[in-house]
């Protein structure tokens, strides 16, 4: 079973108020935007801008800087995966505050600052966010209850289908209801997370055996149990285009997240919530695949075209996946 001790880490010394990463990955007109709101709307000063290209292989690192040449730009030979691309660039970061901020994120008038001031007045807290909208501004999920068996089970039940229906009449009530006041909470969602520096360095990095996914609910995890607040706020709001980064590749995405789920049951709750969890998606998955073997044995016995659906491939490559390990 990993180590659940927060690792005391030696952070580079304050050499502004506030560090600004983005990891970027193949999508240069949302990073353009992200960057460009950044400077539009933050009057904290000084403040530094720190981009991580995990090899976008489409220019990204030149455009940038050509750009806005007063950022600082990591350059990776490969795709390194979200945390251990945070974990560069909080390393070489110098702010009294660091913000994690997803490059397909814009931030409103006002947003950033407004976490800066927070946390300036709330020595206790150690991780804060704020509330994610669409570009529609209807309310995204922002922040979470600790990842087990019934948390995703009511979230699956339940929340999933309010944040999915975010316009419905009874779905934007409670969204609202549910966002409209500052509470500490067990996870915010890393699509904008602001850490104070000292919190980070008792808390440790960013576990880089998540590569994507769920990393912010670790991050979240190890704040607390460095004894330090997790709080979400509804004073600032950051349009979030969910999913930019990961829709492009619905296979890679889906197996990823199945990764770092049982990565995160191994890591919190030892081999019986990794056994418990490996049985459950088994059940699952072989029996979708089963289902959508007879959907297209069917379609061939009437002669119909019919091959593999992306579905049909996401059950195999997870039951793959489940007997081979991560």
């Amino acid at each position: 079973m990993p180590n659940l001790k927060s690792d005391r880490i030696e952070l580079s010394p304050i050499t502004t108020d506030l560090s600004i990463i983005i990891v970027s990955y193949k999508r240069l007109d949302c990073l353009r935007k992200c960057i460009q709101s950044i400077m539009d709307t933050v009057k904290t000063n000084p403040y530094e801008i720190i981009v991580v290209d995990n090899q976008s292989g489409d220019g990204t690192p030149e455009t940038i800087l050509q750009e806005f040449p007063s950022l600082q730009m990591i350059e990776n030979t490969e795709n390194l995966g979200f945390a251990k691309a945070n974990n560069q660039g909080i390393l070489v970061s110098g702010g009294k505050y660091v913000l994690l901020l997803n490059n397909d994120t814009e931030a409103l008038p006002g947003a950033i600052d407004t976490l800066v001031e927070i946390m300036n007045h709330s020595p206790e807290v150690g991780l804060l966010g704020c509330r994610l909208i669409n570009p529609d501004q209807t309310i995204q999920q922002s922040f979470g209850r600790m990842l087990n068996p019934v948390t995703q089970l009511g979230q699956k039940l339940y929340t999933n289908k309010i944040y999915a229906n975010p316009g419905n009449p009874i779905a934007k009530s409670l969204l609202t209801k549910w966002h409209s006041v500052e509470k500490d909470v067990d996870w915010i969602r890393g699509a904008c997370m602001m850490l104070r520096r000292e919190a980070l360095a008792q808390s440790g990095l960013m576990d880089e055996q998540f590569f994507m996914f769920l990393e912010d609910v670790d991050m979240s995890t190890q704040i607390r149990k460095a004894e330090w607040k997790v709080r979400f706020t509804p004073k600032a709001s950051v349009v979030h285009h969910e999913g930019a980064s990961v829709s492009k590749n619905f296979l890679k995405s889906a197996l990823e997240y199945r990764r770092s789920q049982l990565y995160f049951y191994e890591k919190y709750y030892g081999k019986p919530g990794l056994a418990g969890l490996k049985l459950f998606l088994f059940c699952k998955f072989f029996k979708n695949l089963v289902m959508s073997r007879l959907v297209r044995g069917i379609s061939s016995a009437r002669n119909e075209k019919s091959e593999e659906a992306p579905l049909e491939k996401l059950n195999r490559e997870v039951l793959n996946l489940l007997r081979n390990g991560r």
